[in-house]
């Protein structure tokens, strides 16, 4: 008789055939009369090749793509709608293999693409890509660009709606069904599968984290040996790299986030995906705060007392401690939790949380930017905690991928704007506070916040005008702050858990202005760091040419002497000076930051009111320090103690500009009397 249990772990495995034979991923006790349930149990059978590549098999990823070992996958893929790519996919690439995938509709097609695009430049070895298409639209790209795509649809076909899905809940809903109901047949084949918002970048690859036997280094090995065996791997909204600890359970307290997920081909995944379809379904009209996120985190969130670690081989020694950083205990290996007593799913099945400093949310990355303080390699990044929605795009998710290089889908139209001004020094420079403190005041910074914005949004709306004015694509400088955005209490300025965040900090456009605006109000603009960009191809010939101070209000000239200037460099007059044709040349045109408050030639009323649009911002700082929040609170009687943000610059209007020449001549007459 085949053994009942295995005598080196607690995990009892049944097998897909007999219901009683098991095997277990430590100490393999496989009876010969039934194949086994593969749960990464080393094989030496051949995986069949995936087009293209002639080193996808079983040799090189050793028992990293072992899953239900299912007898007839073909038969169970037979309800899914495949377009011609993918129908070629899955004719060749058979389970137990890994597959990468994202979902989407032609709202978000961007980012789908951007998605794929960073897929591919990771040339992975051991798993292929598909896109799931809500809408007929996105189904016909990814047709037109040979991308394997799968129809995401329930029992009413295909969406039919091409706005973007996250504005409109109860379709946002609707979408986690879907994507459920695409993740059961594919499991059930045996596939395992990564799924993840089309707003992730996989910055390197995460399938060492995932499967086993990928990785080659010891040490790794050590610290993923439970995680690559573990049946469901989420990420988290987690911004506290503290809270990723052993003592504290690796984050599984905090919220898990579902924009990045692994779910291994086993029973236990399957389990887990029925539970969670239950939940969102039986949820509905409850009440409740209903997302696919929300009913994750409600239906396996377990007491933290039922951790498993498995037993390392020998040969594979614990890293040191000080491999990656303080905060992280690596003598211990990461552990994985056992879902028990959550209804309809094995008790032995296991949920890990992916380590946030490699598998960032976008606080994590954008703003604490833990990666680079920890120097560690990004794994993927899933650009939450941006305030740049709008309702028919996500204007602030594509600014930061910008900002990080990480945006592949820009066209050459974008990395051509004709003449670029850049502004030379830093927007803050100069400034000094009115009251600092390390600790934060009373108000936990938040005046010094409001101080320096002030300064650098009226350097930057200068910046703009003079851009306007000469015709040119203004790129923007990187942008300090001193406060963290946030949506409830800041302590210390920062959002709680962020604490030992280093300020000033360089905080992402969407934190102070509203990126939807800028485009609206048709604005020359690029992200910082556009003239780095790799992506950009730079002139052979391109020069860079310095605006003379002589430029700004000049009091010897006369009042008209710097308008018609400005109109030669813009190239409405003409003929001319000699210095002036090398500036309006210049690919690059730099002007001194200092410069910027000493630009007196008016703007005509429609571009001041596009400038005033996108400069208006209003958004609430509300200290810690001077709320207490008692445990019975009620807003309507005991409103928050906040601060507003932003002060709007005053537009160029000629009035404005009189003043800013009074301001500047009286300043020189005073150095000239000294």
């Amino acid at each position: 008789d085949p053994p009942t249990s295995c005598p080196a772990c607690p995990l009892l495995l049944k097998c897909p055939e007999c219901k009683t034979a098991t095997s277990c991923p430590i100490c393999p006790t496989v009876p010969p009369s039934c194949a086994p349930l593969q749960v990464g149990v080393p094989s030496q059978e051949k995986v069949t090749a995936i087009p293209g590549s002639t080193e996808k098999t079983s040799e090189n990823m050793e028992e990293g793509v072992q899953g239900l070992g299912l007898r007839n996958p073909e038969g169970v893929l037979e309800g899914l709608t495949l377009n011609g790519a993918a129908k070629n996919l899955f004719s060749q690439f058979k389970a137990p293999a890994a597959l990468m995938i994202t979902f989407g509709s032609i709202a978000m097609s961007d980012f789908v693409l951007n998605w794929v695009a960073h897929v591919k430049r990771l040339n992975l070895k051991h798993s292929e890509l598909l896109v799931a298409a809500l809408d007929q639209s996105l189904l016909e790209l990814c047709q037109s660009e040979g991308l394997p795509a799968v129809v995401l649809a329930s029992q009413g076909g295909l969406m039919t709606h091409t706005d973007y899905f996250r504005a409109d809940e109860k379709k946002f809903v609707r979408m986690g069904e879907m994507k459920l109901d695409l993740l059961r047949p594919l499991l059930q084949a045996g596939y395992h599968v990564v799924i993840s918002d089309a707003d992730v970048v996989f910055i390197s690859d995460p399938w060492p984290y995932l499967l086993p036997g990928l990785s080659k280094d010891k040490e790794f090995q050590y610290r993923v040996w439970s995680m690559v065996r573990a049946d469901v791997l989420t990420t988290t909204d987690c911004i506290d790299e503290e809270e990723d600890t052993e003592g504290r359970h690796w984050i599984m307290n905090k919220e898990f986030n579902t924009g990045v997920l692994f779910f291994r081909g086993t029973e236990g995944s399957l389990a887990v995906i029925d539970r969670w379809k239950d939940r969102i379904v039986a949820e509905q009209g409850q009440g409740l705060y209903i997302n696919d996120q929300a009913v994750f985190n409600r239906a396996f969130h377990r007491p933290l007392s039922d951790a498993l670690a498995l037993a390392a081989p020998p040969d594979l020694a614990p890293p040191r401690k000080q491999l990656v950083h303080d905060y992280w205990d690596n003598v211990n290996m990461r552990k994985v939790y056992k879902m028990k007593d959550v209804p309809d799913v094995p008790p032995n099945t296991t949920i890990g949380v992916l380590p946030m400093v490699e598998f960032l949310n976008g606080h994590s990355y954008f703003v604490a930017k833990l990666h680079e303080k920890y120097n560690v390699q990004a794994v993927a990044l899933h650009a939450t905690y941006q305030f740049g929605d709008a309702p028919q795009y996500s204007f602030g998710k594509r600014e930061r991928l910008r900002r990080a290089g990480l945006w592949l889908v820009d066209d050459e139209e974008y990395f051509s704007p004709g003449g670029l001004l850049v502004i030379k020094g830093q927007l803050l420079e100069g400034f000094v506070p009115s009251k600092l403190s390390a600790e934060g005041p009373e108000d936990g910074g938040v005046q010094v916040h409001l101080e320096s914005d002030a300064l650098q949004r009226r350097r930057l709306m200068d910046a703009l005008a003079l851009a306007i004015t000469l015709n040119r694509t203004l790129v923007l400088p990187p942008f300090q702050c001193f406060c963290d955005r946030y949506w409830w209490l800041l302590h210390a300025c920062r959002m709680p858990g962020a604490e030992r965040m280093i300020v000033p900090f360089e905080c992402p456009f969407d934190h102070i202005f509203e990126p939807g605006r800028w485009y609206q109000a048709r604005l020359p603009f690029r992200v910082p760091g556009f003239l780095e960009d790799p992506q950009r191809v730079k002139e052979p010939s391109e020069t860079r040419v310095v605006l003379p101070n002589t430029c700004f209000c000049s009091p010897v000239e006369g009042p008209d002497c710097e308008a018609q200037q400005w109109r030669r460099l813009n190239g409405s007059v003409a003929p001319l000076k000699p210095w002036e044709e090398k500036v309006r040349n210049a690919k690059v045109l730099e002007v001194n930051v200092a410069d910027l408050t000493s630009f007196c030639f008016s703007m005509e009323e429609p571009v001041q009111s596009r400038l005033r649009a996108a400069f208006s911002m209003k958004t609430g700082f509300c200290a810690k320090e001077r709320n207490k929040i008692p445990v019975n609170w009620k807003p309507e009687l005991m409103p928050l103690n906040c601060s507003w943000g932003y002060e709007l610059p005053d537009s160029l209007s000629e009035d404005f500009v009189m003043k800013r020449k009074h301001n500047i001549y009286q300043k020189i007459s005073h150095s000239l009397r000294n």
